[in-house]
């Protein structure tokens, strides 16, 4: 399967943004916005990453000597399953009813909320993450590396740029920019999606053994004997 085929579908995606908000009948449901949570953008980019960690657990089963990539795995499921049930603001909204939270300045105790969940979910995940890379080969150790570079590259979009969009109005009113910093962000989260899935599968074909003419032959021999 070419790479190009899982990108294929992000300009598509994206257009249909644009068509959606430039109120098209076909285009009305806000599934189509891609500044929304859940929309077809985002799911598309869910599959990606879920399909990544279902390979990570059959990559691990064949390598029991590298539980990185069962810790990749269980990293990515906590990052798409907080994304599209909204857990860190779930969490947020009970910990500011219930919890003596500090009064931060600036933020609202649902913000702190929010903060407090994924200062305790991540460092649970961190310490998954680093206990099994200590544990790994030099190989799955490279594949670590590499995953979290790519980590990197989606907080980029999905922190950053969300970041520069929510203090766009303070700079410029201009609708133009506003609508080319959602598409940025929206795009660079897709394809920061696909590139884990991309890299799991290269690694999957890094693995496999070529069959060559003479093992394909020695193949069809013992077949029939």
């Amino acid at each position: 399967m070419a790479p190009a085929v899982l990108l294929l579908p992000v300009p598509m995606l994206i257009m249909a943004h644009q068509a959606h908000r430039a109120g098209l009948p076909d285009f009305a449901s806000r599934a189509w916005d891609a500044d929304q949570d859940r929309s077809f953008v985002e799911v598309y980019g869910y599959l990606q990453v879920l399909a990544a960690a279902a390979l990570l657990v059959i990559f691990h089963r064949r390598r029991a000597a590298a539980p990185i990539y069962l810790g990749w795995a269980l990293a990515l499921s906590v990052v798409v399953l907080d994304d599209a049930f909204s857990l860190h603001e779930r969490a947020g909204t009970w910990s500011a009813r219930h919890l003596p939270l500090p009064d931060l300045p600036g933020l609202r105790l649902q913000d702190a909320g929010e903060l407090l969940f994924w200062a305790v979910c991540g460092s649970l995940v961190l310490i998954v993450l680093v206990a099994s890379h200590l544990m790994s080969s030099g190989v799955a150790q490279a594949d670590s590396r590499h995953l979290g570079w790519i980590v990197a590259l989606l907080m980029v979009f999905a922190v950053g740029m969300d970041m520069f969009h929510a203090a766009l109005p303070a700079l410029t009113t201009a609708s133009v920019a506003d609508q080319l910093a959602i598409d940025l962000e929206a795009a660079g989260e897709v394809v920061a999606m696909i590139l884990f899935l991309l890299y799991v599968l290269h690694m999957w074909r890094r693995t496999a053994v070529p069959r060559t003419p003479f093992a394909t032959c020695s193949d069809e021999g013992t077949a029939l004997l």
